[in-house]
This record gives structure tokens, C-alpha cells and sequence, in this order.
């Protein structure tokens, strides 16, 4: 009995020990072989194989290079796909399980390998994008499977041949959980100035009381002040200042600046704005659901036009005043300036329809008129 629970122990062990070693190749690691900053290996074993640990945290908005935590989480990783020992990858194809990152993949030669000729062959490459809409606050899972053909490499004679013997299909997933979010976060705290950028982030977290004045830099023409209770955790404070086509449209030849913070962000308590503008500038509001171009009401300090709102929009600084207006969907626009008084040549009662009433009255003396004359030629013939 001592020999079997013994022999049953030791098998035990064993297979730990093995599923230890198994668990320790799956492993993403981080390299710098070429531009690449990380890798993991596979091999004809790997089917079903989960990549979890040294996995890069993503953002959609960030810096370029993704790290292995959140405070270095980035927009891009780079993940060479290496065959074990003497393995070739010769086919390659990804896919996403979740839509808050995007993946694709490089199949280069499907191994690294240098011949003696010196000629260099390299391994496929994955690339995995944050992908996180503008109010994913918190980071969340994200998860990616790799489809590979894999099989024995022909390195006869110091020289690689082509395709590859043996083969086999496996699928491997990389992923982590709570891996990807919009954009690093900012703990928003009183008696503070913060500064939106890639590397510090465009999402805050507001669950703490402002008491005394903190301020945001949304960019380098606009300052967003709080003070009080604003009752949200989270909100993504990103400002974007590309001219908007609609809008440049609409205002023709006056000259605009545009401020859009895309994401709306909004707020129980009202925030200060802070636009810099000159003086003889005039702030509109741009309302993308409604097409509306409204004047802001909005008082001229500290060089630059403030307001205060529970909603951050979209902002356009104009040169000088322009009508108010609408933009339709089709990309038409509408103000009172661009109203067109009709030509004597089109005399007609808008909303009316009164110059159609009157055309079709003359029509209809007419046909009387030409109804009348035959009765009349009939009786005539009789």
C-alpha cells in the first residue's frame, strides 16, 4: 500500500512539476530584437494555449509603445510569434474576441534563422491596437486568438528550404484582463493643475469634493476650472482642435477655431471655461446631434472667452460675428445671412402656395372657356 500511495505521490509531482514548466512557457516576454518589444513562443503543443502573463496593457489614446502595467499602458504593442527549436510557422491568421482592441499579423518567414550565407529570415510579427470607445473608463479585458500552421523546418545544408514537414494546426489566445482602456487615468484632487496629454492621460477620476480650485489644460488655448461636488467618478476629458468640415463650411470666409471635447463630458455641478481668443472674436457653440450653431454667452477675461456649463461641447471661436444656424445631416447649411429673397421671375408665397392657386385658377378658366365654345359649336351644327 506504502508503495502505491509513494508511486501515486511521485506521479503527482510530476505532473505538477510539468504543468509548472507548461504554464512558464506561455509566457509573453519583453525583448528588444529588432523594433520588437516582446515576444512569446510556440510550438506543436501549444494548441489551446492561453498567453496571459507579461501581456501589454493597451489605450486607445496614449503613447506609442504599450508596457506591462497600467501607469505604462500604450497604444501599440509588437509581439513576435517565435517557433521553438527547429519549427517553422508557414500559415498565420488572427482575430479579436472582443472590439475593444484590433489585431493583425505579419507572417515575414515564419521563423528567425540566419543561413550561412548570412541571410536572415524572420519570425511572424502580431500587432494588437487599443481599440476602447471614448467612455471606457476603466480598464477592461480584452482577448485575441492566432491561428497557426506550424511544422519541422529544413535547415539541410545551412540553408533554409521551403515550406515546412510535419505540420500542424494549433490556436493560441493572447489576452488580459483588465488590459485596456480610452486612456491612462488621472486621480483628480484639489488645489491642483492637471494637463492633458498622452502620457498622463485624458480620463479623471472626479469621486473626490473639489474644495479648494483645481484646474485642467484641456490644451493650449483651453482651461477647464472645478470647484464642488460634480456626482460622476469618470468622465474623458479629451479636447480635440482639427477644423471641423462642416463647420468651416458654414462660416465661409471668416476664419475659425474649433474645440471639440469629443467625449461631452458632463457634470452635476457647473465647470468653468476658459477659451484664449482675442477680443473681437465671437464664441459659438456647435451642437453635432441638432446641426445648431448657437451664440455662447460668455463674458471676455483673462484674455480669453468664459463661461460656465454643465456639458462641455463643441466651441468655435469665429474672427468676427457670424448669423446663427443649422447644419443639416446631408451637409446643407441654414443661417440668415444665406437666405435668398425671390426673383421677380419666381413670385411666390413661401408656405402659402398662393401663385400656385392663382396658375391653377387661370387653368381652369381657360378649360370653361374652351368647354363653353364647343357646346356652343354644337348647337350651332344642329
Amino acid at each position: 500500500m506504502k508503495k502505491v500511495l509513494a508511486s501515486v505521490l511521485a506521479a503527482a509531482m510530476v505532473l505538477g512539476t510539468a504543468s509548472v514548466a507548461f504554464a512558464a512557457n506561455n509566457v509573453i516576454s519583453k525583448t528588444k530584437k529588432g523594433s520588437y518589444a516582446y515576444s512569446l513562443v510556440v510550438d506543436k503543443d501549444s494548441d489551446n494555449a492561453t498567453y496571459e502573463t507579461g501581456a501589454p496593457y493597451l489605450v486607445t489614446y496614449g503613447p506609442d509603445d504599450a508596457g506591462t502595467d497600467v501607469e505604462d499602458a500604450g497604444n501599440e504593442a509588437e509581439i513576435v510569434i517565435e517557433p521553438d527549436g527547429d519549427l517553422r510557422i508557414t500559415d498565420i491568421d488572427v482575430h479579436v474576441n472582443t472590439k475593444n482592441v484590433t489585431a493583425k499579423v505579419k507572417k515575414n518567414d515564419g521563423l528567425t534563422y540566419t543561413d550561412k550565407n548570412g541571410k536572415e529570415y524572420k519570425s511572424p510579427v502580431l500587432t494588437l491596437k487599443g481599440n476602447a470607445g471614448l467612455r471606457t473608463f476603466e480598464f477592461e479585458d480584452y482577448e485575441v486568438e492566432v491561428d497557426l500552421t506550424i511544422g519541422d523546418a529544413d535547415k539541410t545544408g545551412g540553408l533554409l528550404a521551403k515550406g515546412a514537414s510535419a505540420e500542424k494546426d494549433i490556436t493560441i489566445t493572447v489576452k488580459l484582463d483588465e488590459g485596456v482602456a480610452y486612456s491612462r487615468i488621472q486621480e483628480f484632487e484639489e488645489d491642483t493643475n492637471y494637463t492633458n496629454s498622452k502620457t498622463n492621460g485624458v480620463v479623471y477620476n472626479f469621486d473626490e469634493v473639489i474644495g479648494d480650485e483645481s484646474r485642467i489644460r484641456a490644451n493650449d488655448y483651453v482651461d477647464v476650472y472645478f470647484k464642488g461636488n460634480y456626482g460622476t467618478d469618470y468622465e474623458n476629458m479629451r479636447l480635440v482642435d482639427d477644423d471641423i468640415d462642416e463647420i468651416v463650411d458654414f462660416f465661409g470666409d471668416v476664419d475659425v477655431d474649433c474645440y471639440d471635447f469629443i467625449a461631452n463630458p458632463k457634470f452635476a455641478s457647473k465647470v468653468k471655461v476658459i477659451i484664449d481668443a482675442d477680443s473681437g472674436s465671437v464664441l459659438y457653440e456647435y451642437n453635432k446631434k441638432t446641426g445648431d450653431v448657437t451664440k455662447v454667452d460668455a463674458e471676455y477675461e483673462s484674455d480669453g472667452w468664459a463661461f460656465e456649463t454643465k456639458v462641455l461641447g463643441t466651441y468655435i471661436v469665429a474672427e468676427e460675428e457670424y448669423e446663427e444656424g443649422t447644419i443639416s445631416k446631408d451637409g446643407e447649411t441654414s443661417s440668415d445671412e444665406e437666405t435668398e429673397e425671390p426673383t421677380d421671375g419666381d413670385k411666390t408665397n413661401p408656405g402659402t402656395g398662393a401663385n400656385d392657386m392663382v396658375g391653377a385658377a387661370a387653368a381652369m378658366a381657360v378649360v370653361s372657356l374652351v368647354a363653353a365654345g364647343a357646346v356652343a359649336f354644337k348647337k350651332a351644327s344642329k
